[in-house]
């Protein structure tokens, strides 16, 4: 008799072979995002129990977990202060190398690493407004107009909006059918997915002429081989950097090492 986990394997590869008909892929993206608000209300979870299953007496998660963990928000008292960049992209089918179908699970390989440089001017981000919706540049042209006199404030840098695109099909013959909820190709209607808040345990502030710069890491335990099964969470830390020099001026703690403090469990 075949084993169970080896029928899994197999169905995974044959899925990906099937998945070959077609091309799918999704982008995470990510912004830095000012929100006095969301600071806070992620303080506030640090006295929730660490376990939901404990219930109400249960050990609180303490402000160190409290602010390690990325939560799905609904922003409005937000404001996005850059274009959102790219992260990483996941593809169907997966080929290794981006060129050859895979044949081995042991050739998958689900983490991933990004560093991003934040350097647009402050003029050109108003359009984003809190990060969910669709980018005006109408509110763009406005605050650009003015931006002369207004000159390049100084903020606060409270963590970062992680939102994506999705082509949900694509063909040769056909056009790509996209759902996103990144602010410069958002989905008009879309109130079903909202964006992810990787929050900074100490708030940064962000002097002019100033670059943010924050790597982000996706990390897994998964063993694909086995299926096992496993986790996956994020780990983060952001810098601010003189834009002219490169020089750090403030550097932020790395958050959530290992999985410390959240993972995903598949």
């Amino acid at each position: 008799m075949t084993p169970f986990f080896t029928m899994k394997i197999n169905d995974f590869l044959q899925l990906n072979q099937l998945c070959s008909l077609f091309y799918h892929s999704y982008t995470s993206f990510l912004a830095p995002v000012t929100s006095m608000r969301l600071h806070s209300e992620a303080q506030a979870q640090s006295y929730q129990p660490s376990n939901p299953i404990e219930g109400p007496y249960g050990k609180p998660s303490g402000n160190l977990g409290a602010m390690e963990t990325s939560y799905v928000v609904r922003a409005h008292a937000a404001a996005q202060t850059h274009k959102e960049l790219p992260c990483w992209t996941f593809s169907h089918p997966i080929r290794k190398d981006n060129t050859t179908l895979i044949k081995s699970v042991e050739d998958v390989n689900n983490e991933r690493h990004a560093e991003l440089n934040f350097t647009d001017s402050l003029s050109s981000a108003a359009g984003y407004r809190c990060g969910y919706g669709l980018k005006s540049d109408t509110i763009d042209s406005i605050i650009k107009a003015a931006s002369d006199n207004l000159g390049s404030p100084t903020y606060t840098l409270h963590g970062f909006l992680g939102t994506f695109h999705c082509d949900l099909y694509k063909s040769a013959t056909s056009n790509s059918i996209t759902i996103s909820i990144a602010p410069n190709t958002f989905s008009t209607g879309m109130y079903s997915w909202f964006p992810l808040y990787f929050p900074l345990r100490e708030p940064m502030v962000v002097a002019p002429d100033s670059t943010i710069r924050c790597n982000i890491w996706r990390k897994s335990s998964a063993n694909l081989t086995s299926m096992q099964g496993g986790s996956v969470w994020y780990e983060w830390y952001a810098e601010v950097l003189h834009k002219s020099t490169g020089k750090v001026i403030n550097a932020s703690n790395l958050h959530n090492p290992k999985g410390r403090s959240s993972k995903i469990l598949l």
